[in-house]
């Protein structure tokens, strides 16, 4: 019986010490674009796997402990909270105002 790109990934990443990098889980799971992975990735995570990734550090790989997996989730947290502060500053009725200020070379 074939395995799923989810089975292959988990199997992957439960097996190594070391991160592995995106285009290799892609190659090894059989997707076709880097966006399936991250779904497949995503979906392994809500189902429960502690899957850690960093910007600092290519690839993905497990939590060893509860410590990372905590320090982990405090990152994505504050990601999260910037992200909602961006997207609340943005405003449509901005745009005409803004495009104004470019145009009189005000800085914005």
């Amino acid at each position: 019986m074939a395995r799923t790109p989810k089975e292959k990934v988990a199997a992957e990443l439960l097996r190594r010490k070391s991160p592995v990098t995106r285009g290799r889980l892609q190659e090894i799971a059989g997707c076709t674009s880097d966006r399936e992975l991250r779904l497949v990735i995503e979906d392994l995570r809500k189902a429960g796997l502690p899957i850690m990734s960093s910007p600092r550090v290519a690839g993905y790989w497990l939590a060893s402990d509860e410590e990372e997996l905590t320090l982990h989730k405090v990152l994505v947290a504050q990601k999260c909270i910037a992200e909602m502060e961006t997207n609340n500053a943005m405003a449509m009725f901005r745009i005409e105002e803004i495009r104004e200020d470019l145009k009189n070379g005000k800085p914005i």
